[in-house]
């Protein structure tokens, strides 16, 4: 007998992450989901990985910066 239900994920995602927003917010996060045909799961997720890669990149260039800055000074 074939196996029912929902295949397997290669991707499995064991992780909840929950977090609490106003009403306004939670409709633009899904109107803006529904708007570019992802899921709400799917957009949080990016979004976090984009702040991430932002926040890494300008955390590196502001050190650099600093450590230019410092090496200039002396």
């Amino acid at each position: 007998m074939a196996k029912t239900g929902r295949p397997k994920s290669e991707n499995v995602k064991k992780k909840v992450l929950s977090i609490r927003v106003e009403d306004p917010m939670y409709k633009r996060i899904c109107d803006y989901a529904r708007k570019h045909k992802m899921t709400v799961t799917d957009l949080l997720g990016l979004i976090l990985c984009f702040f991430i890669m932002v926040t890494t990149i300008y955390v590196g260039v502001f050190i650099s910066h600093l450590l230019i800055y410092t090496i200039t000074i002396k």
